[in-house]
């Protein structure tokens, strides 16, 4: 575990997410994250989540976007100055 504190001064937005806001993608799961969190930063967290469960239910034998589960319990954040 690592700690330590970072300036918050040029931050305008945080975003919080559970790996069920992941937007389920082919590609590497860090650029994943990044998608995810550039669609709760422009968007927000709604049109996350609305994108999130439309790949989820399009995709329920989880074979296009491959993840161990349909759906999974879903959480997110976005705190803006």
């Amino acid at each position: 575990m690592e700690s330590g504190t970072v300036s918050l001064s040029k931050v305008s937005k945080i975003v919080l997410l559970t790996d069920g806001m992941l937007l389920p993608t082919r590609e590497q799961t860090t650029i994943a994250w990044e998608k995810s969190a550039e669609i709760a930063c422009n968007q927000g967290v709604e049109a996350l989540f609305n994108e999130v469960v439309k790949r989820e239910s399009q995709d329920a034998s989880c074979l296009t976007y491959p993840r161990l589960k349909e759906s999974d319990d879903k959480t997110a954040l976005l705190l803006e100055r």
